[in-house]
């Protein structure tokens, strides 16, 4: 049986449930339908799962429920409703991240033990030295991008030395980032995918300057209780 998770906006959401969905599919085949820019990143750093176009897998992702399925080449085929997890349990939009995981009855602070991806270490040298010409150079790392890049939060924010703005770059995924994150001196972005990479790697920078997306509704409340490893300061 091939298992389906139906997550497929939101990069942050697809890291986040990496645990979850290999718990499920217990080295059953996973087939994750995503956005079409992220299918290439997510491969090379999820080898052992298929990502693929969301629009290239006719199923129905509007439905709220668990379901099975008969696909023509896959066989047997079960859909996780995991975008869905905080309708199905009727808990505020503050839960929606850990609901996916109480949906099946998991703890949501074990999602970093499978969330780990494979580095592509040849990319990101290449892409840190597009932007530092050597090692031992201070930059502040700063993203104003969430959305997938749709959306762009404008804030003045302090910078101590030179700057790096992250960007989607032809080639490169988020992964890819790693290295140019791991030794900024000072780390600024808006509320977005970045900070479940975050959350996974050794920082040279000593606090995380936070920023929240100027979309009505939406507050740090929702990811606040997942950011443990780093000392944040949240920009309201």
């Amino acid at each position: 049986m091939t298992i389906i998770p139906n997550q497929f906006f939101g990069l942050g959401d697809i890291i986040f449930t990496q645990t979850l969905v290999r718990r499920i599919a217990d080295g059953r085949p996973i087939i994750w339908p995503v956005l079409p820019h992220f299918v290439e990143g997510l491969n090379r750093a999820y080898p052992d799962i298929t990502f693929v176009d969301w629009q290239s897998m006719r199923i129905e992702y509007g439905r709220t429920d668990q379901f099975a399925f008969e696909h023509e080449e896959l066989g047997d085929c079960t859909v996780l409703p995991l975008r869905w997890a905080d309708t199905i349990l009727k808990v505020p939009y503050n839960d929606c991240m850990k609901a996916k995981y109480l949906l099946y009855g998991m703890d949501f602070d074990d999602w970093r033990v499978d969330a780990k991806w494979l580095r592509d270490g040849l990319k990101e040298l290449t892409l840190f030295k597009s932007f530092i010409l050597h090692s031992g150079v201070e930059y502040d790392l700063i993203n104003c991008f969430f959305g997938s890049e749709t959306n762009k939060l404008s804030v003045d924010m302090q910078m101590s030395c030179q700057t790096i703005s992250m960007a989607t770059l032809s080639g490169y995924s988020l992964f890819d980032w790693q290295h140019v994150i791991q030794h900024a001196a000072a780390i600024h972005t808006v509320n977005t995918s970045i900070i479940y990479l975050l959350e996974m790697l050794e920082l040279k920078a000593p606090e995380i300057h936070l920023y929240q997306r100027p979309i009505k509704g939406q507050t740090f409340d929702n990811i606040r209780y997942l950011l443990k490893r780093h000392k944040y300061v949240f920009h309201e």
